[in-house]
């Protein structure tokens, strides 16, 4: 079924991933290329790229469990280790919204700007020297 894909970026079960991959909804971690059919974002150009990473879950615990199953095991701590990666980024067609502005206007706003001392940026060992009295 046609998706945004909004619950993809939570984690994903290792069971859930194997399944999408063998049933090729998302792509494996060997894929270097993906083209995107043109005309996709629209007259603009402009779109969402977001990529989402998943990694195998991993179990730790101290002490480590005994091969032996007889031997009882009460382990100090154990924790679960869930990796993911996400990038998000929008594609083309952001004009000045990106925080980019031509030289002029730069120039412009710092001729309009008063003169502002800069204040003497004060230094971790100095306070430190002060507090215990150096």
């Amino acid at each position: 079924m046609p998706d945004f894909g909004f619950g993809l970026v939570d984690y994903q079960a290792n069971a859930d991933v194997d399944k999408w991959l063998n049933e090729k909804v998302i792509l494996p971690a060997s894929t270097t290329k993906c083209d995107v059919p043109k005309g996709i974002f629209g007259d603009q150009g402009a779109g969402m790229l977001r990529m989402i990473a998943y990694g195998s879950d991993a179990y730790f615990a101290y002490p480590p469990r005994p091969s032996d199953p007889k031997i009882a095991w009460e382990p100090d701590w154990q924790t679960k280790l869930r990796m993911k990666s996400t990038y998000s980024s929008i594609l083309g067609g952001m004009g000045d919204m990106g925080g980019r502005r031509s030289n002029n206007a730069s120039q412009a706003e710092q001729q309009q700007r008063p003169e502002q001392k800069e204040e003497p940026k004060v230094k971790a060992t100095d306070v430190l020297k002060g507090l215990l009295g150096f």
